[in-house]
């Protein structure tokens, strides 16, 4: 065997590798440890980023401006394309995303919109201005692009946009706050090729979800002024005030309402009505902060509790009940159900595609079998939504049973409020306990935009004096057909 001629002391070989071994792992862990560091601040970064970006969303500020003037079918207006443009360049210089078409057809509105929701975002702030004609029909606004044709009142659904759908878009694509501001109030210009009297001006909105706040030039049916500037009266008195950094948007609106009325000598006062709730700054360069509650927040501050169920199979949603079984027994107590009031089970409809004609809306009450006096009448009121939706009351139909297992029908009275919402119906023979009972409503159609709607339903017992019980709430849910 060959010996190596060299021999290593065992000792000194173990000194030799104790010594050594450290410096090979320090620069191991180093590494390793620089590795970790750097995901960490990654991580960090890529955390903060996601907050950055949340944040500017919720900053986030994006106007569609429409100013429509050289009309083809209607008279030209003066004013509108000098609003639409320093409309845009002011709510520029506020830090909105502006969308500005002028003199625009049908199709032209209609791309716009679709822009204008695509830049959208949930959490921003959403504005829309038009300047030029608008007519009111059966109690809802119609913009008029440049190129309409109106000769027949079966037309306005075709050859304009509905300030519905414009709302609906808005509502549809989560903004915080939604602005809309409508320098159209003027004199129908296709009133002579009508047959039926419309109204002059546009109609009020009734009805707003939570963080809405609209302005008509003027009041409800009454007729704007052009002015004699560049821009009209009441866009010269928006103009004006958005360059004040020290009103919030109620007041800023009370002050444009003030200088119009005082241009015209009162002729004209413009109208708002707002669901915004806490204060909104649309100029904030002074550093204001708007401390506006979302619909979410209310939601959870209003602490309402609602059914486990998320949605039924048609796309209606579950009844919200406004308490508990004993604080709803002794509520009811207090209203003339002696005991085990009847309870909504059901507010649904098989028709939930937006503008889907003639459907029906079912609206299931349970009489228990303690129920005590009988039911005598039910109301449900529109509570919710950017578009009233009209009922064919003559159509009405009640049954015992359920949407589902239809018995006998039961005799009615339907009558429909003046100026509001509520429809009532009176039974001619009370519903007695132990039995379900069905309305089927018939609106003339859906609503011509997606979204949530809301029916306060109250029940009243037999007898001319009776105070109702509220119900809950029923929630109907509208698509765009796939």
């Amino acid at each position: 065997m060959v010996k190596s001629k060299y021999h290593p002391h065992p000792i000194r070989t173990l000194l030799t590798i104790a010594f050594l071994l450290p410096f090979f792992p320090v620069k191991a862990n180093v590494e390793h440890e620089a590795q970790v560091v750097s995901q960490e601040y990654l991580e960090v970064g890529k955390s903060n980023d996601n907050l950055i970006a949340q944040r500017q969303e919720r900053q986030k500020k994006v106007a569609l401006i429409i100013g429509n003037a050289q009309y083809e079918h209607a008279a030209v207006l003066r004013n509108p394309l000098n609003d639409a443009h320093d409309m845009a360049q002011k709510l520029e210089d506020l830090g909105f995303e502006v969308i500005l078409v002028t003199d625009s057809s049908l199709r032209a509105m209609n791309e716009a919109l679709e822009r204008f929701y695509n830049q959208l975002s949930e959490g921003a702030t959403a504005l829309f201005y038009f300047a030029g004609h608008g007519i009111q029909y059966n109690g809802e606004n119609y913009l008029i692009p440049v190129n309409a044709q109106l000769t027949r009142t079966s037309e306005i659904d075709y050859e304009t946009l509905a300030l519905g759908r414009v709302l609906g878009t808005m509502q549809e694509a989560g903004s915080d706050v939604n602005i809309v501001i409508l320098d159209a109030c003027r004199d129908n210009p296709f009133a002579r090729n009508f047959r039926s009297i419309i109204p002059r001006g546009l109609a009020p909105i009734q009805i707003s979800p939570a963080g809405l706040f609209i302005a008509f030039a003027t009041g409800p049916g009454n007729v704007a002024e052009d002015g004699v500037g560049r821009n009209g009266t009441f866009t010269a008195a928006v103009l004006n005030n958005l360059d004040n950094e020290n009103q919030n948007l109620d007041t800023m609106f009370s002050q444009v309402r003030l200088e119009v009325s005082q241009e015209t000598n009162s002729r004209q006062i413009p109208w708002t009505t707002s669901s915004v709730v806490g204060d909104f700054y649309l100029n904030d360069n002074n550093g204001n902060v708007s401390t506006v509650a979302t619909t979410n927040n209310l939601s959870t501050a209003n602490n309402r509790v609602e059914s486990q169920n998320s949605q039924s199979r048609d796309g209606s949603l579950p009844p919200e009940n406004d308490f508990s079984t004993q604080i709803q027994t002794l509520r009811a107590t207090s209203n003339g159900f002696t005991q085990s009031p009847p309870s909504l089970i059901d507010f649904s409809t098989p028709h939930n595609t937006i503008r889907h004609p003639s459907p029906t809306y079912y609206v299931t009450l349970d009489i228990p079998e303690q129920s005590s006096p009988p039911l005598g009448k039910v109301t449900i009121e529109q509570q919710q939504g950017v578009e009233n939706i009209n009922f064919d009351l003559a159509k009405t139909e009640v049954f015992l049973g359920s949407r589902g297992d239809r018995q006998e029908s039961v005799p009615v009275k339907v009558f429909k409020e003046e100026n509001s919402n509520l429809i009532e119906i009176q039974f001619e023979s009370p519903i007695r306990a132990n039995n379900q009972v069905t309305i089927a409503l018939k609106p003339y159609r859906n609503p011509s935009f997606t979204g949530i709607f809301q029916f306060r339903t109250h029940a009243f017992p037999v007898g001319n004096d009776a105070i109702g019980l509220s119900l809950g709430i029923g929630r109907l849910h509208f698509y765009r057909r796939n």
